[in-house]
């Protein structure tokens, strides 16, 4: 029986369930997968957006979101787009993140993407899902500020923080895993976004938060070849540009 359920999920029987926690993802681009839930947390709780917009929103999220499915080898996967972020702004409130993250939890969400954070602070009550995430073997990725300050989720001990590679060492989709807490990041990532700028025709610049979902693209390939945290963990070590 064991045997049978390692099979179906080899050969696709199990879809990953992948979050981004950011401004929304617009409306009809092709990049999604089939399956998508869209929510956005509002008044403290998290509601499901069962209407769609009318209003053509270049959001950071769908930058985001274009950089991961750039990277992966596949779409099969249910895609939670939940919206914490002003689409306008870009402004948030930390205590929507923890709404966001229990929800995941409760989903059993097995991928994080969050391009966002804040300096300065820690919140002891999302630290703890953070925690309950990880022990679940979720994996999270989350983005350094762009001015490098200490940021969280970043930070965590229970969150990939990235950052990208501001010096220009690392060639194209090249990364180096330091995994050094100290430094309060764990990989740098070489952001190099034209061919997605050419595609889409726009202007994103070197960002953090565009490193990020690079690095969540590769962790979903893993993924879907039964890789775990632990061995996810060896292939980030072992594909390291030192």
């Amino acid at each position: 029986y064991i045997k049978m359920i390692i099979i179906k999920i080899q050969m696709g029987g199990y879809m990953y369930k992948v979050a981004f926690i950011d401004d929304g993802i617009m409306e009809g681009i092709q990049e999604v997968p089939e399956q998508i839930k869209k929510y956005r947390i509002k008044d403290g709780k998290i509601q499901e957006k069962k209407e769609k917009s009318s209003t053509f929103c270049l959001s950071h999220g769908t930058m985001c979101f274009w950089v991961f499915s750039r990277y992966v080898n596949d779409k099969e996967f249910v895609l939670y787009d939940i919206q914490i972020l002003d689409e306008l702004t870009s402004s948030g409130d930390m205590g929507d993140l923890t709404i966001a993250l229990q929800f995941c939890l409760d989903e059993d969400v097995d991928l994080i993407n969050m391009s966002l954070g804040k300096t300065n602070f820690i919140n002891n009550e999302s630290e703890d899902i953070l925690k309950r995430l990880y022990d679940k073997g979720t994996i999270m990725v989350a983005a350094q500020n762009n001015s490098n300050q200490i940021t969280y989720p970043a930070c965590s001990s229970y969150v990939y923080g990235v950052t990208r590679d501001y010096v220009g060492i690392l060639k194209k989709d090249q990364f180096c895993y330091i995994g050094d807490k100290q430094t309060k990041i764990d990989i740098i990532s070489h952001c190099e976004i034209a061919d997605i700028e050419s595609k889409y025709g726009i202007t994103m610049g070197k960002q953090n938060s565009f490193s990020t979902p690079y690095i969540s693209a590769l962790i979903y390939n893993e993924l879907k070849k039964g890789g775990n945290q632990e061995s996810i963990l060896g292939y980030l070590k072992k594909n390291s540009v030192y």
